[in-house]
This record gives structure tokens, C-alpha cells and sequence, in this order.
């Protein structure tokens, strides 16, 4: 069924009831200009012979339906309509709903909407109120309201075919309601008000000022901003402020920005803060669909980029084209770009341009492509780019003074060089360095684009690239080669060629190293006269010899590095040592000699071998925990068996022992170093009470433990009073010693203790109290290490502490307890009664609240509640 060019339908039935004066007429797929209803129904009755009753009418399209009822006149014509629109999708996806009342004729109605929404897009408008009059192709909107979360706005105003003409007024606008329009990532609150008048489409008279709170956009921040817009027949203006702007880390206290259009158009930018500023000024004119734009002076500063216009530059920008050309654009200091001319093509993803610049400051470069590798220096250069801005072609001839490429740093840099289609080539790359030139060449498969901004070395594809140096500092090469080895006032002479697939390439040449001084990192060990010679093979670094001098020895060797593209993967060194120092942690330092094989892939390799300790000495406190080999992690794995007759030495503060030694040293994981074995005892003196005792003899025995704790079997003597021999024994562990002392002929602990103090049997000594604390002190530390140990082995305590110090301190014991599962009792009680005991008591409420009680040293009492408090 076709009805004229607007109304059709598939499918048309019509009922009529004479009997009663009713009527049913059902459509499918209702068709009226370019919306389709998949099914209207109608119900009614006459009432009289011009007038129907509505008494029920639907109309559905998708999951959206108009539900009412009516009253129409045939004569006049004139209707009466209420409906309901729940989620009806119209042109351009709008989807509407609300409760709609339309009261008149055809061509001339009132039309209330209340409680209506709008989704379009990613809009979503709830809160809804219109009411108007529609007369002869005129909609005259008495008051649109829209009341919600995210705006509350206020309108009036008349639409037609010809044109529409609007006041406006928004208490409340959220901005990322804006993204619907294609203004994406937008954030922050605004204030409008205004009166704009269109003509088939086109803004005619505009009148609009507001403000807003809080604006987020593309990396832009601004705390407050008020805008003003003006648009009349002749021209107009617009003007903008901000207070505290910030994009990225550049930070302005006030921002200022007026535009005049017209017949004489130009605009001005300021913006101000502690270190930096923009200030900006220009003309424009409109060229048929294009815009030209000449900036007449201009000048940025924040640091450290510093940039100023010495003499015009021009843009022309059209829908998707940007032309420009300028010379003298300043850049740092002395920098200047000479001259840049071409064209930026967007909608076609072309660009052609050309540069010349003098003095470039590369920094300006790294901050640009936001790169976190170190880019410095001052670069000449000419550029051409062509083609595609997804995958540009460009041609560099550059010189480059005092550069700096992440780890490299060189006097000065010439090259030539082009990208294009995945492919970055060096035709011609010099360098120099302390006066000597090294020369190279690149073809690497390479992937750059400059929309969006990206570039990156590819990890497939083919490389073809060689080096020739005549003497260059080394330590970026051994840095990209592991660090195995750190050099101090090192030369390396270079003949490099690779070729082949990226992943992996083909080696050849040969190198020289020579320096003043090297360490091995894996071991520290410090050598002087450095000197490694090698060549390249396949994928191969061969060393073909490594030597340096220590101050008593040498060490030579030999091996090879295997890569994996160009990067190192795994080594296979092994090295002949004469008296080398070496150190393996903090407290474990010395002199050796042997092989030893550093074997593996890089960075968790093994050190094998068998060593001999010329000297060595390992300090490490009694009663405290000792280290546990390395104080940092590292991912180098040992197996090492060490060997030494003599000159290897435990200290600390009481002893001084020399042992022989047969010992294995492990390390198999990142953290802990293992040491087994035993420790011969040698000679050498352990201070106790006062006196040195002369080691006669015993061992120490390492089992594989983490922390460096052994097992104690040493024995010692002194005289005393010319004729008696006082024996000791230290036996336990290094963290927990336990001393017994015995005496020849046969004497009791006290009369030990007071010849050991005083040279004379305890019955012959005239004490003093300070001399009665004395012994009273000493007797107790003889006992300290066994009664920890016996205690904690039969009472079920959570903390004791035995202290009678071996350093003479006053001694105590502490016990701490659980009475209950929240009632903790701690108890401290001064052996010599020189301070009141002190107890602390702490009875737990809840997980964050406590009570406690407790006495101090000096007797005084004090008593509260305890609040945690977890951030």
C-alpha cells in the first residue's frame, strides 16, 4: 500500500461494527517518511458522524512502543492526543520516551513532553520537559528544561525549516557529556548562558559567555576558565582565561587567549608561571575553504625548551591539509631552524616536508617522543620527509657535537642516513673520540611512524651493519654484554661486521681491550694492566686471551661469549689466577689462586672451580647473627672448593684465630651463599674476662647453613698466679658460644673467676661491693649461653633473655609469656638489684584496642589504652 511518497504499508486491516459504532485497524509495517513501524493498531468508536474516539492506539518499532489514546474531529480537523513513548529509536539513533500531550489542529498544536529522556550515542539524558506550539512549519519552544545529574539546562526559542533561534541557560554542565559530539576525553564542570540564531544550518548571530571548574582535555589542566564569544554579521570575537594551567609538566599560574575575525582578523595567546611562558600573536584571513594563519611573533620557554620566531612563519590549513613555511625559528639558546617549508596531509595520511636547522638540541628530541633513554648534544642537520605519516620516507645528513645515545657519548658524530619501508639505513656514520675516528654502517629493520608517533626496532627481518674503531671507551659495550667485567681508563679497538636475521646474525671481526684497571664483578676481584684480545665468529665472541695484574699475581684466561641476536646469552670463560684478591661478600675478603670457571647463561651463570687461599680473612661476631655470604641479591651461582695450610682467619672483637681450611662454597639461588666444610685451628688468642687466652687447638665446622653460624670446638689456656692453668672451651655456635673454664690443679668457679680477676684465690680478696659485682657479673656470663638455651628448651615461653654482657654491661633476665590468648606478661628483673623490676602487662580488647599496665626501670607506674592505627 503506498500513500503519496511518505506513507506506505505491507499489510492494511480495517474492521468496522455499524451495530455499536466501533472501529479496529491494524498496519504492518507502517511506513511513514524514513521511520518504519512494524505494527499500529487502532481502536475506536464514532461519535456522531465527525468524531472519533480513541480509545486505544500502539505503535511499535523494535523494542520501543507509543501507547495513548485520543479525541479527533473530522471537522476543523482537530485532535486531543495523550501518549506514552517508551524507547522509540528514530533517525540517527536517537531513542526517545516520555509522556506526550498534543491538543489542536494539524498544522497548528501545543505539545507538552514531561518526564522524557534521550539516548544518543553514548548520550544519555534523563529529566526531560518541553512545552511549545507548532503552527505552519514554526515550533515556538515556550520552555525546554533538562534536570539531572549531569546537566541542567534551560531553553527557549523557535525552530523552523529556515532557521532556529535560541536563548540558553546551563547552571549545571558535565562536560564528558560533550563526547557524543566527538569531543573524547573531556572532563570537568561548566556554566552557560547565551542566545545563538542559525539559518539553514548556518550560525548567523551568536552571543555566549560562561565559566568552568575543574577542565580535563588531551593532557590539559586547568583549575577555573571563563569564556566569552561574540559572532555578528561583520565579525566577532572570542576571548579565554584560565587560571592554573598545567599540560604535562609545564605549569602556568594564568592563561589569556582573544581572537578578532572579521575584516582584519588576528588573535593573541599569553600564559605566565614561575618558570615558564608563552606568548603568542598572529593573523589570519580565510582563503575559500581554507584558513591562513600567520604567526607574527611567538616565543615559549620552559625548561629546558626555549623557543622564538625571528621572522614569520605561515600555515595554511584546510579540511585535511596543513601547508607551512618559515624561516629563523629559534630553538634553546643558539639553536635556530633555518628554514621548514611542505605540508602535513592528515585525511590522506601524506606529508611532505622539508627542514634545515643549525644547533638543534637534541634533548628536545628525547622530550618530544617522550623517550626515557638519554638523548643530549647539538646536531646540524638537513631532513626531507615524503610519503605516508603511518610510514614516512626520510633522508638525514647530519653532524652532531657532544652527543650522547643512552650509554654511548661521543666528541662529535657525522652522518647520512634514510628510513623507508620498514627499513633504517646509515650509509655513512663517523665518529670521534679523544681525537681518534671510528667509522660505521646500519641497514636494521626498523618500524616508524608519525601518526601516531612511534618507532622501534624490529626483532625480525635483516640486519646488515659493520664498526671500525681505532679507540673508543668500552664500558657501553661491556654493559650491553652483561657487566661481567667493569674497566676504569680502558681503551677497545674494533673491527666489527654483522649480517644476517636480527634473531640471529652473523659475527665477524676481531677486538683489542687495554686498560689501567678492570674488576671481575663476579668475584670483586680488582686487577690492574688490563688486557683481553678476541675475534667474532658466527655468533660467537671467542676470547682469545684475558690478563691483568694484581699486587702480588696475575690472572690469564680465555673463552667465549655466545649471543643471542645482539644481546649476549650465555658465557663459557675459564680463568688461571696467581694471587688475585677476591671477595665474596662484606666480611669475606682475600688473596687466592687456582681455575676457575665462569660457565652459563647470562645472568644466572655458574663460578666452578677449585681455589687456593693464599690469605684470607672472614669477620663475624660472636652471640650475634652473622651474613649470610651476599648482602644483596645476585643472580651468579658458586661452586667453589677452597683449600688453604694456613693464613686464613676468623676476627672479631674477642678473637684472633688463624685455621687451615678445606671448605665448599655454594650459591644456587639469588640470595643465599652456602658454606660447608671444616676449619682447622692453627693458633691464636680469645679474649674473656680481661684476659687473652692462648688457642691450643679445635676446629670449626660449617653445615651448609643459611646464615653463617658453625659449630664451636675450640680450646685455649692462660696462667694465672705463675703456676695455675685455667682451660677454655667455647663450644655451641658462633651466634650462641658457650664457654667453660676449668683449672689445674682443680679450683672452684669463684676461685676461677677472682685469680682470672684479681690474681688471688676468692678468700684472699678484701671485695668491695663494686669488686663482689664484678664477680657476680663474670659468674654470670659464664653461665649465659647454657641457661637461654636450657630454659627455652623446657618452659613454653614466647620471649627470654639472658643479658650479662660480655662487654660488662649490668645483667638482667627477661621472660615474656602468654597467660591467656589475650593477656601477654613481659617481666624484667636486674640480677644485681641496682634498678626496681620492671613489668608490663597487655590485655587485648579487640584487633585494634588494648589496655596495658606497666612499671619502668626507675619504679614509676603508668597505665592507659591503646589505640592501632593501620595506614
Amino acid at each position: 500500500i503506498r500513500y503519496g511518497k511518505e506513507i506506505g504499508a505491507g499489510k492494511l486491516q480495517v474492521t468496522l461494527n455499524t451495530a455499536d459504532s466501533t472501529f479496529r485497524i491494524n498496519v504492518r509495517d507502517l511506513r511513514f517518511r524514513d521511520e518504519t513501524f512494524e505494527r499500529f493498531l487502532l481502536l475506536g468508536k464514532f461519535r456522531g458522524p465527525d468524531t472519533l474516539y480513541l480509545s486505544d492506539f500502539l505503535a511499535s518499532k523494535g523494542e520501543g512502543f507509543i501507547e495513548g489514546k485520543g479525541l479527533v474531529s473530522l471537522r476543523g480537523p482537530w485532535m486531543e492526543i495523550h501518549a506514552d513513548v517508551r524507547g522509540i529509536a528514530f533517525h540517527r539513533d536517537f531513542v526517545l520516551g516520555g509522556r506526550v500531550d498534543l491538543t489542536g489542529k494539524p498544522g497548528d498544536f501545543d505539545l507538552t513532553v514531561d518526564g522524557g529522556y534521550l539516548n544518543w550515542k553514548n548520550l544519555s539524558l534523563d529529566g526531560i520537559y518541553l512545552s511549545g506550539e507548532y503552527d505552519g512549519g514554526l515550533f515556538r519552544a515556550d520552555e525546554l528544561r533538562v534536570e539531572n545529574q549531569r546537566l541542567f539546562l534551560t531553553l527557549r526559542g523557535t525552530f523552523s525549516a529556515s532557521g532556529q533561534d535560541l536563548d540558553f541557560r546551563t547552571e549545571f554542565l558535565d562536560l564528558s557529556l560533550l563526547d557524543a559530539f566527538g569531543v573524547k576525553g573531556i572532563e570537568g564542570t561548566a556554566k552557560l548562558r547565551g542566545r545563538v540564531s542559525f539559518e539553514r544550518g548556518k550560525l548567523v548571530n551568536a552571543e555566549i559567555a560562561g565559566s568552568s571548574v575543574g577542565l580535563v582535555f588531551r593532557g590539559l589542566e586547568a583549575g577555573t576558565t571563563s569564556v566569552y564569544y561574540e559572532k555578528k554579521v561583520a565579525g566577532g570575537k572570542l576571548s579565554l582565561s584560565a587560571r592554573h594551567l598545567a599540560f604535562q609538566e609545564i605549569q602556568f599560574d594564568s592563561f589569556n587567549f582573544l581572537v578578532l575575525f572579521g575584516e582584519k582578523s588576528w588573535f593573541a595567546a599569553r600564559a605566565e608561571g614561575k618558570d615558564a611562558l608563552f606568548n603568542l600573536r598572529g593573523r589570519w584571513r580565510k582563503k575559500g575553504r581554507a584558513y591562513v594563519i600567520e604567526l607574527t611573533r611567538g616565543q615559549f620557554r620552559s625548561p629546558p625548551l626555549r623557543v622564538a620566531l625571528g621572522a614569520p612563519v605561515r600555515f595554511e590549513v584546510s579540511a585535511d591539509t596543513v601547508y607551512l613555511s618559515g624561516d629563523d625559528l629559534y630553538l634553546g639558546k643558539d639553536g635556530i631552524v633555518r628554514h621548514i617549508e611542505g605540508f602535513i596531509r592528515r585525511g590522506k595520511d601524506e606529508v611532505s616536508l622539508e627542514v634545515d636547522a643549525r644547533d638543534f638540541d637534541l634533548s628536545y628530541l628525547r622530550r618530544i617522543l617522550g623517550a626515557e633513554t638519554p638523548l643530549e648534544g647539538n646536531a646540524d642537520f638537513r631532513m626531507t620527509l615524503e610519503g605516508a605519516l603511518s610510514d614516512p620516507y626520510i633522508i638525514v645528513d647530519a653532524s652532531l657535537e657532544k652527543p650522547i645515545f643512552g650509554d654511548f657519548a661521543f666528541d662529535s658524530l657525522e652522518l647520512k642516513g634514510r628510513y623507508g619501508s620498514g627499513s633504517l639505513v646509515l650509509s655513512n656514520l663517523k665518529i670521534y673520540e679523544g681525537g681518534k675516528p671510528s667509522w660505521a654502517y646500519a641497514e636494521i629493520p626498523a618500524l616508524l611512524s608519525l601518526s601516531p608517533l612511534h618507532f622501534e626496532i624490529l626483532d625480525s627481518g635483516l640486519i646488515r651493519s659493520g664498526v671500525y674503531t681505532e679507540g673508543i671507551d668500552p664500558t657501553p659495550f661491556l654493559k650491553h654484554l652483561g657487566n661481567f667485567l667493569v674497566v676504569d681508563g680502558g681503551v677497545l679497538t674494533l673491527d666489527l661486521r654483522v649480517e644476517g636475521d636480527v634473531k640471529n646474525p652473523v659475527f665477524s671481526g676481531h677486538f683489542s681491550l687495554k686498560a689501567r684497571e678492570g674488576t671481575i664483578t663476579s668475584i670483586n676481584s680488582y686487577l690492574s694492566d688490563f688486557y683481553a684480545r678476541g675475534h667474532f665468529e658466527d655468533e660467537i665472541v671467542f676470547f682469545d686471551t684475558i690478563s691483568g695484574l694484581s699486587e702480588k699475581g696475575r690472572l690469564l684466561g680465555f673463552g667465549r661469549l655466545r649471543m643471542r641476536g645482539l644481546a649476549a646469552d650465555s658465557l663459557d670463560l675459564t680463568f688461571r689466577a696467581r694471587k688475585i684478591p677476591v671477595s665474596f661478600g662484606p666480611d669475606m675478603n682475600g688473596i687466592a689462586s687456582g681455575t676457575v670457571v665462569l660457565r652459563g647463561p647470562l645472568p644466572r651463570f655458574w663460578i666452578i672451580g677449585d681455589i687456593y687461599l693464599d690469605e684470607f680473612a672472614f669477620v663475624a661476631p660472636f652471640g650475634r647473627s652473622g651474613g649470610g655470604g651476599g648482602p644483596s641479591p645476585s643472580p651468579v651461582r658458586y661452586r667453589l672448593r677452597i683449600k688453604a695450610d694456613n693464613n686464613v682467619f676468623l676476627l672479631n672483637e674477642l678473637a684472633e684465630m688463624e685455621f687451615s681450611a678445606d671448605l665448599e662454597l655454594k650459591k644456587e639461588d639469588d640470595i643465599n651463599t652456602l658454606l660447608s666444610g671444616k676449619l682447622e685451628l692453627l693458633g691464636g688468642s680469645f679474649l674473656y674476662l680481661d684476659r687473652n687466652f692462648n688457642l691450643t687447638g679445635g676446629e670449626v665446622v660449617f653445615y651448609n647453613q643459611r646464615e653463617i653460624n658453625p659449630t664451636l670446638d675450640i680450646e685455649g689456656e692462660t696462667t694465672v698466679a705463675e703456676s695455675i692453668l685455667i682451660t677454655l672451651k667455647v663450644q655451641g655456635t658462633l651466634q650462641e658460644p658457650e664457654i667453660h673454664l676449668t683449672s689445674t690443679p682443680p679450683l672452684s668457679e669463684e676461685d676461677i673467676i677472682s685469680y682470672l680477676s684479681f690474681g688471688k684465690p676468692f678468700n684472699e680478696v678484701p671485695l668491695s661491693l663494686s669488686d663482689l659485682e664484678l664477680i657476680k657479673r663474670r659468674a654470670l656470663n659464664l653461665a649465659e649461653g647454657i641457661i637461654s638455651k636450657e630454659l627455652r628448651r623446657r618452659l613454653r615461653i614466647q620471649e627470654l633473655e639472658v643479658t650479662t654482657g660480655l662487654a660488662g654491661e649490668d645483667p638482667r633476665f627477661t621472660v615474656g609469656f602468654y597467660l591467656s590468648r589475650n593477656f601477654y606478661l613481659r617481666y624484667t628483673h636486674d640480677i644485681l638489684a641496682v634498678e626496681k623490676d620492671v613489668f608490663q602487662a597487655r590485655y587485648r580488647l579487640s584487633r585494634r584496642v588494648s589496655l596495658y599496665a606497666e612499671r619502668d626501670k626507675e619504679g614509676a607506674f603508668s597505665a592507659g589504652l591503646e589505640l592501632t592505627l593501620r595506614f
